[in-house]
């Protein structure tokens, strides 16, 4: 048993109350005058020593006073349960014999799946990475428990590097292929809007011709143009991206729009102040294509060389669409993984149990003894007043 306030029991010096008060309390005497006594000497009585009338009044207050006490300290349990074997398997593996598996009676199988249904069920959708379903169940499972893992040749939706769990896990590969989750991100269309130069409408060429290419994957149907905005206009809530390729100061509604949080693409003749560059984009021969600059919330991307294909080779280039949608929207890393080289590390902090409170048992306790006390305190034939 842990207290959470320790500092409660210093109230304890108050069961000194009930015994003083208990000390100081004399049995009730009415005192009668009788006329043959009055002529006798008065004597001094000698001192007594101090007596406690009702010994069981007494210690019931001081029990209660103690479980107040105890009450106001807020004891908790911890309640630790008993080790269990899991079995888990990967949704998509085949499930090898009982003979080659545990022989335990007690061992519980379940599916490694959001809240980890019964093997007895149809497996459900892998819906959440693998790796973080292992850190939940390594969480949830009591101290000292064992688990085994089966799992396929191949996984997808792992971490970037093996989980660290509190426990070592028995990682066994068996047959079978595992679904890829339905919530693994996709590169999507950038949310791009461009505002085309009034003087050389030639640069916008290798932006539209970039966005077709990004919506290759797409049907014909649903195919678009890459949408236009005005050098003085703001674009609309869904553009992340804006490609502004007239040359010059940079508008306000601009500037404000990229320190909101916005990514601004500039030609290599855009004026705009900001602070130092990073290189983004190097061509062959070393000389600087892309920079990139901290600019408020968001960030700006400026060319450095002219935006045709004569000076600027790197747009004509067949790879310039899928280079300039990495720089723009960064590719998300592979998510499969061999399981022969996954197995789980330990040394993870073990988890602390949720304390169970006590303070509902001792309302209960103080209650009953409450009553008992005023039961005893104003009986009819009690000596000492209440």
């Amino acid at each position: 048993m842990n207290f959470l306030q320790p500092y409660a029991f210093l109230a304890l010096l108050a069961l000194a109350l009930p015994v003083l008060i208990h000390l100081s309390r004399r049995l009730q005497q009415q005192r009668t005058d009788f006329a043959a006594l009055r002529w006798l000497q008065a004597r001094f009585r000698p001192r007594r020593q101090p007596i406690v009338q009702e010994w069981l009044l007494l210690l019931i207050r001081l029990l209660l006073l103690t479980l107040l006490v105890l009450f106001l300290a807020i004891p908790v349990r911890q309640h630790t349960p008993a080790p269990v074997h899991w079995l888990v398997a990967v949704p998509g593996v085949i499930w090898p014999p009982d003979a080659e598996l545990s022989t335990e009676e007690s061992i519980s199988r379940h599916w490694l799946a959001p809240g980890f249904p019964k093997a007895d069920r149809p497996a459900p959708p892998l819906s959440v990475p693998m790796a973080s379903l292992l850190r939940e169940l390594d969480a949830k499972l009591p101290a000292g428990s064992q688990l085994t893992v089966l799992v396929p040749e191949r996984l997808h939706g792992w971490d970037a590097e093996r989980p660290r769990l509190q426990r070592p896990v028995n990682w066994q590969i068996v047959k079978g292929q595992m679904v890829a989750p339905t919530t693994l991100s996709v590169l999507e269309l950038p949310a791009l809007v461009l505002t085309p130069s009034p003087v050389n409408v030639e640069r916008a060429r290798y932006f539209r011709a970039a966005y077709r290419v990004w919506q290759a994957h797409l049907p014909e149907a649903q195919q678009r143009d890459v949408p236009l905005v005005a050098a003085d206009a703001t674009p609309p809530a869904s553009a992340r991206i804006w490609v502004y390729l007239p040359s010059g100061q940079i508008p306000e509604t601009a500037r404000r729009w990229v320190q909101a949080g916005g990514t601004l693409m500039l030609g290599s003749d855009a004026v705009i102040d900001t602070g130092e560059s990073d290189v983004l984009w190097r061509t062959e021969d070393g000389n600087i294509l892309l920079v990139q600059q901290v600019f408020g919330k968001g960030r700006v991307l400026q060319w450095r060389q002219p935006l045709n294909g004569t000076q600027t080779p790197s747009l004509l280039d067949a790879a310039f669409p899928q280079r300039l949608q990495a720089l723009l929207i960064p590719t998300p890393q592979p998510d499969a993984a061999l399981a022969s080289m996954q197995q789980p590390r330990t040394g993870a902090v073990p988890g602390v149990p949720e304390p169970q409170p006590l303070q509902p048992w001792l309302m209960i306790a103080v209650a009953l003894l409450f009553l008992a006390e005023r039961v005893l305190a104003t009986r009819p034939s009690r000596s000492l007043p209440a």
